[in-house]
């Protein structure tokens, strides 16, 4: 079964909609031999109304904040029918679309920390020094107004920036700046929800896991249609496994296409009792049933 979940055009397609009876744990709901998105993430859709994300079975929802058209009261409405509203957030990378980005930083004149030695893959982004006191206090004023608004939570991405730096002179150690940094968002609003992408080696970090409540994984089991190898997926459930006995919440999405792969991501991803969910690449919403 190859049943698309496109959240566009206010049309939720599929037989998805059957789920809005789904119990907090059983992820294959409403029948046991298909399994579908246990959660949603949209970070390109601009027509994700309160309507259509009321509508919809999904308790985690993830959006890009600066696209959704809801106000306010919508997203504060959401969470009482139940919803989590988590907003993307990268923290890692500076992105080019954001309010706060300014027209005069060019290459010659950027801020301090803005990396603009170690290229990005997106030329609308550039990587940070994210252990910068002004980087840091743009995020803490993007966090500021994102509780404000009502959301549940907020996904941290490019947490594995700090990669970047480990060969590096410049700092000895990147990871304690983003776990340092990580912890410094988590003080600003104790009951804001944190999840974090990637980046699990830093869960053997006691303050890094006092710090989160929860981890989106991708490409645990698959690259698009391309098998991870057996031992870098071993690493990673070995972290996953640790967080989820700890009671955190692990939204775990691979991107397969052929359908063979996407049914084998559903019956790994469930045996560990992730949420579980099968994404377009580009993350626009547009889901993979099984």
């Amino acid at each position: 079964m190859d049943i698309k979940l496109l959240f566009v055009l206010g049309v939720i397609r599929g037989t998805l909609a059957q789920a809005d009876d789904q119990e907090e744990d059983d992820l294959s709901l409403p029948n046991s031999n298909v399994y579908y998105p246990a959660f949603l993430i949209d970070l390109k859709s601009t027509d994700l109304t309160y309507k259509l994300l009321s509508k919809s079975p999904f308790t985690y929802i993830v959006v890009d904040p600066d696209l959704v058209p809801m106000t306010s009261d919508e997203v504060i409405q959401l969470r009482k029918e139940g919803k989590i509203i988590l907003a993307y957030l990268s923290v890692g990378q500076a992105e080019k679309s954001r309010h706060y980005w300014q027209d005069d930083w060019v290459p010659g004149s950027f801020p301090r920390f803005i990396d603009d030695s170690t290229p990005s893959k997106s030329s609308t982004r550039m990587n940070t020094r994210f252990w910068m006191p002004e980087w840091q206090s743009i995020l803490r004023r993007y966090l500021q107004d994102l509780i404000s608004y009502g959301y549940s939570g907020v996904v941290l991405d490019s947490v594995d920036t700090y990669q970047r730096f480990v060969q590096q002179e410049e700092r000895l150690f990147p990871a304690d700046d983003m776990i340092a940094l990580i912890a410094g968002l988590r003080q600003q609003q104790r009951d804001f929800l944190l999840f974090v992408t990637n980046a699990v080696e830093l869960y053997q970090d006691d303050l890094f896991r006092r710090s989160i409540d929860g981890i989106v994984a991708t490409g645990t089991w698959y690259h698009t249609d391309v098998p991870i190898d057996q031992r870098n997926t071993n690493f990673t459930l070995g972290f996953l496994r640790k967080a989820r006995a700890d009671t955190k919440t692990i939204l775990a999405s691979d991107f397969p296409k052929d359908l063979t792969h996407v049914c084998d991501f559903y019956i790994k991803c469930t045996t560990e009792v992730f949420r579980c969910a099968v994404f377009d690449v580009r993350l626009n919403g547009a889901g993979e049933s099984c």
